[in-house]
């Protein structure tokens, strides 16, 4: 099921799992992207260590803090991007954002 917001809300899009190393441990990426298609709008790519709005919660684990202001279908995608160019990762999704009813 698709998650729902309103116009106005402050949403958390987070990895789903934790950054992986190719032996199963969970690592922090040198570079990790979170990039936001809002809806009409063009891409706009968050970085940790950058931007505010992204957050380390634990070891390979992020967040970043997306307010949102235009009704449709937003879409995500978070890469995490090691130097040795073994270790990565990516995630993506989507949710939906409603114009206020009441």
């Amino acid at each position: 099921m698709i998650n729902t917001y309103e116009i106005g809300d402050r949403v958390r899009i987070s990895t789903a799992t934790p950054f992986q190393s190719t032996a199963g441990v969970a690592f922090d990426p040198d570079v990790v992207t979170f990039e936001v298609k809002e809806p009409g709008q063009d891409t706009v790519a968050y970085v940790y260590g950058t931007d505010d709005n992204v957050t380390k919660l634990a070891t390979g684990d992020y967040a970043c803090d997306v307010d949102v202001d235009t009704p449709g279908t937003w879409y995500y995608h978070i890469t995490g991007e090691a130097d040795d160019g073994e270790n990565s990762g990516a995630d993506q999704g989507y949710f939906s954002v409603l114009r206020k009813v009441v």
